[in-house]
């Protein structure tokens, strides 16, 4: 009989452990599988492939579908993002596919969106014909819902927590409180807006003359700029599209003067002319204005070239300007309005073009500072759209400029962007095609979603 050795012993049946040991499992065929969430970023895109889509979780739309605020629909079949998708997602938050079928795209990202499902309870409760037949998007159609409830001038001061109940409850639907009671604040500041859209009708008489009435749309400083303008040399300074042209041609309407104007002046002839080769003296804007009478609106005056600027200072002052046709005394009539983006410092992160004037210079005027008027940015570009376009539009740009002033970004978000807009949309431009040509003006894609999300926020969480 042949025996082992002692010491071959353990190692033998070490061996034979590790072999037959029944908690290891060498088969992959049996092996137990792996949770989506333990799978890696290439196993969890394999595994949605192979996985059909009504089979699909909400935790594999959530890695498929764009962040919540974000939502754009693939038209590429082969995208995780396509329509089926969105409507996956919307089956399992309770919408029925005839709901669904209802809508249109721009109500499907504009449900998605609302990160405060808001929306999506309203989309629960109502029927597919009336989804149908709502407006094209459904946070338009959340506000009118609520808004046809409210009377912001009434509820601005009466507006307690019985109203707001009472409101909910009339309106049997799923809006919450807390959206009652943000489109309330949002449709306050609205009202007094809208309230004073009306042209206002101003008052002018001078002298013995019989007074005059204007009427029209002008900037919330025009009364200080009028009667300044008379008086002395007034500056204008105020970011782009603030109104600063707007307000210096209807002081020259008010007054019954003419009205002239120059850009940047890059040398003193542009200001008092020249004597050309045939020995003819050429006059210029300001040359007219100054022996004729007349409003006379220097534009950009602090791009100009500070030693062009230094021909008109004394003149400005004393009331004789020499011209190269010999000296000349100020009209009575003649009004001097300067109009800048800088108190003529230098450059600035936004205005990069600027030239720092000379102090001398600096010291004549009577600066009036022309901030964005909101109420008139809203009368003017209700001409060019109707009030269903306009209000959002411009509410919306409100947000994306306070969003930029907060965040301290180098972006002008003007008045321009925002009757431009509401003049492009109009005629049936698409939304984001309008945003990119009038409001982002190029920003990269990090810095607009940044501004986006600050604008939502000062929204309540929802753009309009």
């Amino acid at each position: 009989m042949y025996y082992f050795p002692l010491a071959s012993i353990p190692w033998a049946y070490t061996n034979l452990f590790a072999m037959t040991h029944p908690t290891d499992n060498p088969n992959p065929e049996t092996a137990t599988p792996k949770t989506y969430a333990e799978m890696s970023h290439e196993e969890k895109h394999q595994h949605r492939k192979n996985t059909l889509l009504s089979e699909w979780t909400i935790e594999m739309l959530r890695d498929a579908l764009p962040s919540r605020g974000y939502a754009y629909i693939s038209e590429d079949d082969n995208g995780e993002n396509t329509r089926e998708h969105f409507r996956r997602w919307f089956n399992l938050m309770g919408v029925s596919d005839s709901q669904f079928n209802a809508m249109n795209d721009a109500q499907i990202k504009d449900v998605y969106d609302d990160r405060k499902d808001g929306l999506l309870r309203t989309v629960i409760k109502m029927r597919a014909s009336d989804i149908r037949t709502r407006p094209a998007t459904l946070s338009h159609l959340e506000v009118n819902r609520v808004r046809e409830m409210v009377d912001a001038e009434k509820m601005a001061f009466a507006m307690s927590d019985s109203i707001v109940k009472a409101m909910v409850h009339a309106s049997q639907n799923a809006v919450s409180m807390d959206d009652v009671r943000r489109i309330v604040r949002e449709e306050m500041p609205l009202a007094s807006i809208r309230g004073s859209s009306k042209p206002r009708v101003i008052k002018i008489q001078q002298g013995d003359e019989e007074p005059r009435i204007i009427e029209g749309i002008v900037h919330k400083k025009f009364d200080r700029v009028l009667k300044m303008a008379t008086r002395d040399n007034v500056m204008l300074v105020g970011g782009a599209g603030s109104g600063k042209t707007t307000i210096a041609r209807q002081v020259a309407k008010a007054l019954q003067l003419p009205f002239y104007f120059t850009g940047a002046v890059p040398h003193e002839a542009k200001l008092l002319g020249f004597i050309n080769p045939h020995g003819k003296y050429v006059e210029t804007a300001f040359y007219r204005a100054w022996t004729t009478g007349g409003i006379f609106l220097m534009d950009e005056i602090d791009a100009s070239d500070p030693q062009a600027l230094l021909a008109i200072n004394a003149a400005l002052d004393n009331g004789i300007c020499d011209f190269p046709n010999g000296m000349v005394e100020k009209h009575k009539d003649f009004h001097f309005i300067g109009a800048a983006n800088t108190f003529g410092k230098g450059a600035t992160m936004d205005y990069i073009g600027r030239n720092a004037q000379d102090e001398a210079g600096r010291s004549r005027w009577f600066y009036i500072h022309i901030e964005y008027d909101e109420v008139m940015e809203e009368q003017i570009a209700s001409q060019f759209a109707p009030e269903e376009i306009t209000v959002g539009w411009c509410k919306y740009i409100r947000a994306v400029r306070k969003a930029v002033e907060n965040l301290s970004e180098r972006h002008i978000v003007s008045p321009r962007s925002t009757i431009k807009g509401a003049r492009a949309l109009s005629l049936g431009i698409p939304r984001d095609e309008v945003e990119e040509a009038v409001l982002w003006h190029g920003m990269d894609a990090e810095r607009k979603r940044r501004v986006l999300e600050e604008a939502k926020k000062l929204c309540g969480g929802l753009l309009p």
